[in-house]
């Protein structure tokens, strides 16, 4: 298996712009064959979703990270405002780096019970137009609206 990236890096030569494709092989760059989703920062890192964890490609080397509430990553969004947001098994966090390093604090915990005030094994994540993030439930679907959950429960008939 490979992973493909192309790396819009121009190269102008009259009217004519080539792309230039870069092919890494997944033993050497992910810890799973299986990624369930990817996302670009703003710093131009890709960030890629397994059942191993999250990992941070810089396009030469990769990094897992695991310090999440559940290594089981099930999805990854950037939002509108540029943060980068990962959905685990046990809750959603944030992905933020500055002076202290890299860290995943948590914007909405998960727990293995369910819970009015805890994610319940949310399986994806969509951003709406007005910022209101939205996660998929095994039954419901859950609004994040300025930090304030609410769960939408599907009609049991």
């Amino acid at each position: 298996m490979y992973w493909a990236i192309a790396a819009s890096v121009p190269y102008l030569h009259s009217q004519q712009i080539d792309m230039q494709a870069v092919t890494y092989n997944l033993s050497n760059v992910l810890p799973t064959d299986l990624i369930k989703a990817s996302v670009q920062d703003s710093r131009g890192f890709v960030w890629a979703a397994s059942d191993a964890g999250v990992v941070r490609f810089d396009g030469k080397h990769s990094t897992l990270h695991k310090n999440l509430p559940s290594q089981y990553i099930k999805a990854l969004l950037k939002t509108q405002k540029g943060e980068v947001l990962v959905l685990t098994d046990l809750g959603l966090v944030k992905i933020r780096e500055d002076a202290g390093g890299l860290r995943f604090p948590t914007v909405l915990r998960g727990a293995s019970v369910r819970s009015d005030s805890t994610l319940f094994f949310a399986k994806s994540l969509f951003e709406a137009s007005n910022g209101d993030i939205w996660l998929g439930e095994p039954d419901a679907i859950v609004r994040l609206r300025k930090g304030v959950m609410k769960r939408f429960p599907f009609d049991s008939r």
